[in-house]
């Protein structure tokens, strides 16, 4: 038995020498961020080897004095040394218990530090689960960030197809503006040669209107003779009757005369003159009927001259609208043609304008063109380069994912080596409370031993008087240290196992810890991955960015010449669409500008066919109104051979012959 008991306090030692072997082989294998941690279960774990010393001290003590007790009973008696030994027993047990308290006490304040460092490793777990979650959203945000950055790229690339297909639209722009200028100088070309073509039948209209001129003053003239052969005639007729009637007065005065000095002379011859009397009366007869014939031919000659002077006046009357009608058309014909000579001269200088101007605005475009082919260039070098850097981009992403992924499959394999690490430290945890429990139940046995010693004293003094009693009380205690012993039997067992069990979860404590330290291991990798990866992507980001500032200021440059040639392009096409309002430096408006010229140019071929039919309907009308003067200078021309003709036949061929 005593072999035994030294045996066991060796055992101790040596389990405890393996277990602070293993501790250190553990602190060697751990890293310094968790020597805290190690440390505080170095002195649990010392702690609960040191309580467990003193339990198998106490233990041992109780055996010793169990064995005392046992010879005490054998032999019946108390002799000097059996008492000396039953005094340094119970001082050991004395002292042993007291370590055991101390102990206990130092294991209590090591589990509320131990709960206490539990707690803080809590909240400095959820402390790292919060800088986990965070470097999440730090990895959420560098992807958004990626992810922005491609739109931003998509978006530059769209800007850069846009202002591809704005300037393939500015090109077709400027073949329309050509086509125009083509179509201008065709339509100013065929206007030029119809305003020719307007002008010869404007000279030949004016020679024809000179020529009618001509013949109307001819007409005039010959009706002014007319006229002043008609007053000749009828003063030559009135002198003719009055040089007659005073002939006839004279003659017949002297005949009254000659009458009457020869009847105051001839008396006598009355019968001789009654015969010349007869034959006067016979010729007066015929004078009278000459006379009334000349008078009858004077009344028609009259009537006819009031007939011809109505007609004259008729004739004068239509000569007279006639001629302003003519001064009318002559005037509105020389409005027109002023109007038509300002016009062309208008058009002349709109084309010379228009010319010059379209010379400039093609010498500006085809710089622009240049401009536009380098730009071009350099926007198909940028997309190159941008095309690069969205590959570089795209593998950073794929790296940046696979690296995520890894990050999430060791992140969850941490998870679950810390669930399982926490399960098992809640194992330990319960198992250590139940063997706390059943440690702090001991104090209680000894303080019972303790209280079972004084008696087993008091009877050990009152033994010499009642051996009966004594016997009695130590048969009582026989059986209750059997059942003290058979109770330390079963917490020795239960320590054993709980050695076995601790050797178990120490080995499981080593394989995790070299788990946790290849997941660390990995975790560092991973780290330094993902710092080279950062720095990739920062030196990625810095390139993209500079980049971007590079294709903003191209873009700048690229909007600053674009408006710069929106706005001379706004300035000739102004220009050429008769200055109307300013417009924006959009495509858009462009187009609007390009339908506005189109609109304009619809405009100008339907002013120029209205112009043409005008000039139609003006020749039209002049061609009508020549052929109403034709036709009225046919009529007087009929009217006055009709005229010569009755003339000639009232007056006979003297009057045709002058």
């Amino acid at each position: 038995m005593r072999h035994q008991q030294e045996d066991e306090p060796a055992r101790a030692s040596e389990g405890l020498r393996f277990l602070l072997r293993e501790q250190e082989n553990l602190r060697r294998s751990k890293k310094p961020d968790s020597g805290g941690q190690h440390k505080d279960t170095d002195m649990l774990l010392r702690a609960l080897v040191e309580a467990e010393i003193d339990g198998m001290a106490v233990a041992n003590q109780l055996t010793a004095l169990k064995e005392t007790i046992d010879n005490l009973s054998t032999e019946k008696r108390l002799s000097k040394l059996h008492s000396a030994s039953l005094g340094r027993q119970q001082e050991l047990l004395l002292e042993k218990i007291g370590m055991f308290e101390n102990t206990n006490r130092s294991l209590r304040d090591l589990l509320r530090e131990w709960s206490e460092y539990e707690v803080r490793e809590r909240r400095e777990w959820l402390v790292w689960s919060a800088e986990n979650e965070a470097l999440r959203k730090k990895l959420a945000d560098r992807e958004t960030q990626n992810i922005r950055l491609f739109a931003k790229l998509t978006n530059k690339e769209k800007e850069a197809s846009k202002l591809a297909e704005h300037l393939d639209f500015e090109k077709d722009n400027v073949k329309t503006t050509e086509e125009l200028s083509r179509v201008l100088k065709s339509t100013r070309s065929h206007l030029e040669s119809q305003l020719e073509r307007a002008e010869a039948q404007k000279t030949q209209l004016t020679a024809q209107i000179q020529e009618m001129q001509q013949s109307h003053e001819q007409k005039q003239e010959e009706l002014c003779a007319l006229q002043a052969e008609l007053q000749t005639l009828r003063q030559q007729r009135e002198e003719k009757e009055q040089k007659q009637e005073q002939e006839e007065l004279v003659v017949v005065a002297q005949r009254a005369q000659r009458a009457e000095e020869s009847a105051r002379q001839l008396m006598q011859k009355l019968q001789e003159k009654e015969a010349q009397l007869s034959r006067a009366l016979s010729t007066s007869s015929d004078w009278c009927l000459r006379h009334s014939k000349e008078a009858a031919a004077k009344g028609q000659l009259e009537q006819e001259t009031s007939a011809l002077q109505m007609k004259m006046t008729e004739l004068s009357a239509q000569l007279h609208l006639v001629e302003e009608k003519s001064r009318t058309e002559r005037e509105e014909l020389r409005d027109q043609l002023l109007q038509l000579s300002a016009e062309n001269a208008s058009i002349k200088l709109d084309n010379q304008r228009l010319r010059s101007e379209l010379t400039s605005s093609e010498e500006k475009f085809r710089g622009f063109h240049a401009e536009a082919r380098h730009l071009k260039s350099s926007i198909l070098k940028y997309e190159n380069l941008v095309e690069k850097y969205k590959k570089k981009v795209h593998q950073a992403r794929l790296d940046s994912e696979e690296c995520y992924l890894k990050l999430e499959m060791t992140q969850k394999e941490t998870r679950e080596v810390k669930e399982s690490l926490e399960k098992e430290k809640e194992q330990v945890r319960q198992e250590l409370l139940v063997r706390l429990r059943e440690l702090e139940l001991l104090p209680e046995k000894l303080r019972r031993t303790e209280q079972q010693l004084r008696e087993a004293q008091q009877e050990a003094e009152v033994y010499e008087r009642r051996n009966t009693e004594h016997s009695a009380a130590l048969s009582e205690v026989r059986l209750k240290v059997e059942q003290q012993g058979a109770q330390m039997e079963t917490s020795q067992q239960r320590n054993l196992l709980l050695q076995e069990e601790n050797g178990i979860l120490r080995e499981k404590m080593t394989k995790l810890e070299r788990k946790l330290d290849n997941v660390t291991a990995e975790n560092k990798e991973m780290s330094q991955a993902l710092v080279s990866k950062d720095g990739l992507t920062c030196s990625l980001q810095q390139q993209l960015e500079e980049k971007t500032r590079e294709c903003s200021i191209l873009s700048r440059q690229l909007k600053q010449t674009l408006d710069d040639a929106q706005r001379q392009v706004d300035d000739s096409l102004q220009k050429l669409l008769t200055k109307e309002r300013a417009s924006q430096s959009k495509a858009l408006e462009l187009q609007s500008q390009l339908s506005r010229a189109n609109t304009d140019l619809s405009q100008l071929q339907r002013s120029k066919e209205e112009m043409e039919r005008r000039f139609k309907t003006q020749l039209q009308n002049l061609k009508e109104r020549l052929e109403q003067s034709d036709s009225t200078n046919r009529s007087l021309q009929n009217y006055v051979h009709f005229l010569k003709t009755s003339y000639g036949n009232v007056f006979g061929d003297s009057f045709i012959g002058s």
